[in-house]
This record gives structure tokens, C-alpha cells and sequence, in this order.
């Protein structure tokens, strides 16, 4: 009898080493499974990877989420532009607070056309005369041209 007792020490040792194995093991593939699914989710290497499949996929999300966004008719499109007014208007309420609220008739003054065309222009050819006044400086810093490349100099005669 004396002999079975170091062969199930032995066993028991090799089981718990079989368990410790195995458990391992596991973790080995679960942390591979983690890699794996993480490189597989990534959007930019699946883009580089499959362009047009991610256009058309892109394609279909936004066509899908246009469908279920949009309204089916003009009651409920009216009912959607209510909500998103309030919600707007819950939103800009915090911080409109400190300040007092300015009249209903200035909100409803708007600029003519030409004051709207005339302050475009204004926004558009500033940095236009901001480069030509550059220009113009610094061609004042620099010779002309024409007086270094003559050979001849008054001071040379």
C-alpha cells in the first residue's frame, strides 16, 4: 500500500500541472482573441484595407440613419422642427441668463443685401490688401533690381 501513495502524488501533481497548463493556455488565446478582435475593429487599417467596401458600407449607414431620421410627412416633420427648437433653446438658455434679453425688434432686424454684399467684399479683400501693402514693403527694403545689375555706377566714372 505504501507504494500507491507516492503514485497519487504523483498524479494529483501532474493534474494540478495539467490545470496550470491549461489555464494558461486559455489566457494565452483570450489575450489573442483581444488583439485580434481590436485589429479587426480598427476603421483605418479595414479602410486602407477594403476602400470600396468601406464606401459602400459608409454609403449604406448614412442612407439607413437618412431614412430612419427623416420624417414621413409634414405633421411629423413640424412636430421634429418644435423639438429641435425647444432643445435649441434649452440650450442657449444657461448662458443667456446673465445677460438681459434684447428686444423682440432688434432680433428681427436683418441686413439689407447690399449691407451683406458690401461686408463680404470687406471680408474677402482684406487679406488682399494686407498682401499688397506687405508687397510694398518689403520691395521699399530691397534695391530695384535695375540699379545693381548695371555695370556702370555713378560712383565708378
Amino acid at each position: 500500500m505504501s507504494t500507491s501513495g507516492p503514485a497519487k502524488e504523483s498524479e494529483s501533481q501532474f493534474l494540478a500541472h495539467q490545470a496550470a497548463e491549461a489555464k494558461l493556455a486559455m489566457k494565452n488565446v483570450w489575450a489573442e482573441m483581444k488583439h485580434t478582435l481590436a485589429g479587426s475593429v480598427s476603421v483605418r487599417q479595414w479602410t486602407q484595407r477594403y476602400p470600396w467596401m468601406s464606401t459602400g458600407t459608409a454609403l449604406a449607414a448614412g442612407l439607413a440613419s437618412g431614412y430612419l431620421l427623416t420624417p414621413r410627412d409634414r405633421d411629423e416633420a413640424a412636430a421634429m422642427w418644435e423639438k429641435f427648437k425647444q432643445r435649441m433653446a434649452k440650450e442657449k438658455s444657461p448662458a443667456t441668463n446673465q445677460e438681459k434679453p434684447s428686444p423682440p425688434a432688434a432680433e428681427s432686424h436683418q441686413p439689407t443685401i447690399w449691407q451683406t454684399l458690401a461686408g463680404e467684399a470687406v471680408k474677402n479683400l482684406m487679406p488682399l490688401v494686407a498682401g499688397l501693402i506687405g508687397a510694398v514693403i518689403s520691395g521699399e527694403r530691397q534695391p530695384p533690381a535695375e540699379e545693381s545689375s548695371s555695370p556702370e555706377s555713378p560712383t565708378a566714372s
